[in-house]
């Protein structure tokens, strides 16, 4: 089984999980699949064969001071992941930001500190992964992707039982 997780936003990123291979692989976003070249490049960096897939996709909503322009643009992000997952035929389940971070981190996080615990979080459950950008920023699209590819992937184990 492979688990794919999507960060929609902005600064967005997708990330997969393959533990019958040991690989963890993270890609930044950043608003494209506005083409059939995004889509191809896109189904062979993600190596589909076939193999059963599982996603995570951030549900998103609105919230209180986001500009109108700034959330069509994110609603516009989260639609092209919605059609990219359907067409390939990859099932996902919607799921929002308070309970993928609740059972990835254990805890509801205190306010604002959600995207830092979860960075750290990943950072220490899987080491070899790059998080950071240039200069060492904190990239936590690429952090909050590999959580929610994590949470598929510790969900669907607990639905097998």
């Amino acid at each position: 089984m492979t688990y794919l997780g999507c960060d929609p936003g902005k600064a967005g990123a997708y990330a997969i999980i393959r533990p019958s291979e040991g690989l963890v692989q993270v890609d930044d976003f950043l608003h494209w699949l506005s083409t059939l070249t995004d889509f191809e490049a896109f189904r062979d960096a993600a190596k589909l064969d076939g193999s059963k897939m599982l996603c995570a996709l951030e549900k998103v909503s609105a919230f209180p001071g986001q500009g109108v322009t700034s959330m069509f643009t994110f609603g516009e992000s989260f639609g092209r992941w919605q059609m990219l997952l359907e067409c390939l035929g990859i099932p996902y389940v919607l799921v929002s930001p308070a309970r993928w971070q609740k059972a990835v981190l254990g805890s509801k996080p205190p306010k604002g500190q959600a995207k830092a615990r979860v960075w750290e979080t990943m950072r220490r459950r899987f080491p070899r992964v790059e998080l950071s950008g240039p200069r060492g920023a904190k990239l936590t699209g690429r952090s909050d992707a590999l959580a929610l590819a994590y949470y598929a992937m510790t969900e669907e184990a607990r639905s097998q039982g």
